[in-house]
Parts: C-alpha cells; structure tokens; sequence
C-alpha cells in the first residue's frame, strides 16, 4: 500500500482502481489541497441506455465527488450523430435529433 494522503487515492487503491497514473504524487497533492479539483466525464448518447462499460468510470466519478471534488459530467449531443472515428470499416448510422433526445433522457436517467 503506498502512503496517500487523499481520501480518493486511498480508496481507488483499497478497491483496485490504479493501475498507472502520470505524477501520481502531483495528483494527491491537488487532492489534499483547501480547493476540490474537477474532473470531466463523458458519453455520447449512442444507445437508448448505459452498459456496463460505463459502470467503472462512474463508479470513479462518483468516488471522487463523495471525496469533496467535483465532477462535470457531459452528455453529448452533436457528438452523437457523426460516424464512429475508431477505424471500423462502417461509420454509424446518422440518428435522428429525436432519438438523441430520447437517449439523452434515459442516460440522464440513470447517471441520476
């Protein structure tokens, strides 16, 4: 176990959640300070819900605003109706503004 001051390090270590991190020792020291940081989460609304694939960096986001920082969570929009950039072979398919909206309500949902 290492020697971290934060509360949020403690527990990411406690249930396994480090693996590597840049200036780790940078990190906790923002942590511990008088003022919380912020972190950003996002998700763009290409599914009518979440999957499990999400439950983990929600599960961090939610840790780290149970430990005083403060979380900005995105949920996109115009993001969702452009193709898919990670090298598949199709792109995806154009969603109606309606969809989207129907998505974005039910993710809201469930971040809630």
């Amino acid at each position: 176990m290492s020697n971290f001051k934060s509360k949020f390090l403690q527990e990411c270590e406690k249930r396994g959640f480090l693996n590597q991190c840049t200036n780790i020792e940078e990190l906790d020291k923002q942590l511990c300070s008088d003022k919380p940081v912020i972190a950003y989460w996002g998700t763009d609304p290409t599914g009518a819900s979440l999957h499990v694939g999400h439950l983990f960096s929600l599960m961090m986001i939610r840790l780290f605003q149970r430990c005083g920082n403060k979380p900005i969570i995105l949920l996109g929009g115009a993001t969702g109706q452009v193709g898919d950039p990670s090298g598949k072979d199709k792109t995806r398919p154009m969603m109606s503004l309606e969809t989207l909206q129907e998505n974005k309500k039910n993710i809201k949902k469930s971040i809630e």
